[in-house]
């Protein structure tokens, strides 16, 4: 992991956050992460966040994404290089593991996807639905117009 020590933030290279979020599920490697993050914090220190940011690496814009989905943290992802958490949000993320509250949370974002899926899915039926009633129509009218052609009333 890369440290900025101008904002806090820290940089997890492609693969880095995976074993981070592993790493810290384990109640004593979250609480020493979270002592070690606030001794380096700066103090009185005020940063803006950017709306979006660069990748340090290929210096394209990051996409946003909300930590397990539905928690409100807001971490940038590079999907060719890397993640970049800000300190506060990365402080947010121990704090929902050091409370007990992660597995709830994943939970909670599963059921949010599956639910969204299922909307989804829903929706892309009625649309079927409505192509099919569509389908037979035409195909009616496909059989009128034959027939009509062939005794010559067109």
């Amino acid at each position: 992991m890369d440290y900025c020590y101008k904002c806090g933030g820290i940089w997890f290279d492609k693969g880095e956050i995976k074993q981070f979020r592993d790493a810290v599920v384990d109640q004593d490697v979250c609480k020493d992460m979270t002592t070690t993050l606030k001794e380096m914090s700066l103090i009185n220190q005020e940063t803006e966040r950017a709306d979006y940011l660069k990748c340090p690496v290929c210096d394209q814009l990051m996409s946003q994404r909300n930590f397990v989905d539905i928690s409100s943290i807001i971490i940038d992802r590079c999907a060719d290089h890397g993640t970049w958490a800000e300190q506060e949000d990365l402080l947010k993320i121990l704090k929902i593991v050091e409370s007990g509250n992660y597995e709830g949370l994943l939970e909670k974002a599963e059921y949010k996807k599956k639910r969204e899926l299922e909307t989804r899915l829903r929706k892309i039926e009625g649309n079927q639905s409505h192509l099919n009633t569509e389908l037979s129509r035409v195909t009616k009218f496909q059989k009128i117009h034959f027939i009509l052609d062939f005794f010559g009333f067109t």
